[in-house]
């Protein structure tokens, strides 16, 4: 190839990258919208219980857990991902449309809502598993961990942005009607990824393709896994996560008497604390070593400590950005130094597969969490459940503490 042909095609990656970050940003908002409007919806709306709550969360869990591993063992092997993400993001529209259009026509119910989001997660586990795959195909392999840097960290913007702008939308009209910024985004979205021209490359390698996936390739991987003292950090994080998500929006609005702009706009501001984790983690791996999981595992503690005490006013204010902030910069470092070690210490061949079951398990906690926190919702209120969270994560800190002594997460 000639030097200006390197350069033609070098340009015509770096535009492809930049559609795919600007489709990225745009869906990802919107999500962040939905992320606070939607258990506004559940609660304000529709009167949902702690227990109809952890549904609404569990039925977005359930998808990946079933599907991702073959989803993504699928992405691997063929190469007209660009597509399968444009016909993903076009059924996110249309089903996230169906919640307006069936609130405005008065036949949105709880079980509606339900369905709607469980075929949303089902899309979601294609497009989750495609869309790294295609970031192999436009970026140069020299510039995968800074083009993965700036993903990772606009994805924490956006958070800031699009929970602070979904707090506005449920405030100026209805939480329903606030949903549709999230369908446009995944429309817009689409028209971008469609843009994206794939390099002539050669398909993946025949070989590694053809590898079954056996049951004794399960359980070797998970054995590996199950040592890991970073992964079971991220267990008591997905765990806690879980039981206290569930029940937060409930407690900022019967308890603290926030309104949906005060929550959208408060948890926003939390939401710094993802876009300051996102780009210090190395900064923090090369200081802490082996206690950076631990770091985060810490910084989520603090998260939930406020809130077992805070009373409306100036306490539950501060507690609300507590949690957002806290949590998000703890889950940031700790899901980043330890995935990234996982991958880096994956066998050739199988980070996919590990990255699929390492994903399995935070799933799995994920979910019990969520169940957990409907169950601690309804029988000791959110603050039980808050208290449950800490005692769980605390539970966890001694035992992984001293792996973690002996061991490199």
């Amino acid at each position: 190839m000639t030097a200006v042909g390197q350069v033609g095609s070098y340009r015509g990656l770096t535009k492809n990258f930049w559609l795919y970050w600007s489709a990225v940003t745009t869906s990802a908002t919107g999500t962040a919208i939905s992320v606070v409007v939607t258990p506004l919806l559940a609660v304000i709306t529709l009167g949902a219980s702690p227990a109809e709550v952890a549904v609404l969360a569990g039925v977005g869990m359930v998808p990946p857990l079933l599907l991702q591993v073959v989803t993504g063992m699928w992405a691997d092997s063929v190469t007209s991902r660009v597509q399968v993400l444009v016909v993903a993001d076009v059924l996110r529209c249309l089903l996230t449309a169906c919640i307006p259009a069936l609130w405005l026509a008065g036949w949105l119910t709880f079980p509606l809502l339900v369905l709607v989001s469980a075929a949303r997660a089902v899309v979601g586990v294609f497009h989750g598993a495609f869309s790294p795959a295609v970031i192999v195909q436009i970026v140069p392999a020299d510039d995968l961990v800074s083009a993965n840097g700036k993903l990772n960290g606009t994805r924490s913007a956006t958070d800031v942005i699009g929970q602070g702008l979904g707090g506005v939308l449920a405030s100026a009209f209805a939480p329903a009607l606030a949903i549709i910024a999230d369908s446009i985004s995944f429309l817009v979205s689409a028209v971008l990824f469609s843009r994206i021209r794939v390099p002539d490359q050669p398909r993946p390698d025949s070989v590694q393709r053809r590898r079954s996936f056996s049951v004794r390739d399960v359980a070797g991987l998970a054995a590996t896994l199950a040592g890991r003292p970073g992964l079971w950090v991220l267990v008591a994080l997905a765990a806690a996560g879980g039981i206290s998500e569930t029940v937060f929006i409930i407690f900022c609005v019967r308890t603290l008497g926030l309104s949906p702009f005060a929550i959208g706009l408060l948890l926003a501001v939390g939401a710094i604390g993802g876009v300051i984790g996102g780009f210090t983690t190395g900064w923090l791996s090369q200081r802490l070593g082996r206690w950076t999981g631990l770091f985060g595992l810490v910084a989520t503690v603090w998260a939930l400590v406020p809130l077992t005490v805070a009373e409306p006013g100036i306490t539950g204010v501060l507690a609300t950005i507590n949690f957002e902030f806290a949590g998000a910069l703890g889950g940031t470092v700790a899901l980043a130094n330890v995935f990234g070690q996982l991958q880096a210490g994956a066998e050739g061949g199988t980070i996919a597969r590990v990255m699929a079951l390492a994903g399995n398990a935070l799933q799995i906690a994920a979910l019990l969490g969520v169940a957990a926190g409907g169950l601690l919702g309804e029988l000791l209120g959110p603050r039980g459940a808050f208290i449950v969270a800490v005692v769980v994560l605390a539970l966890a800190f001694l035992p992984i503490a001293v792996k973690v002594a002996k061991r490199t997460l």
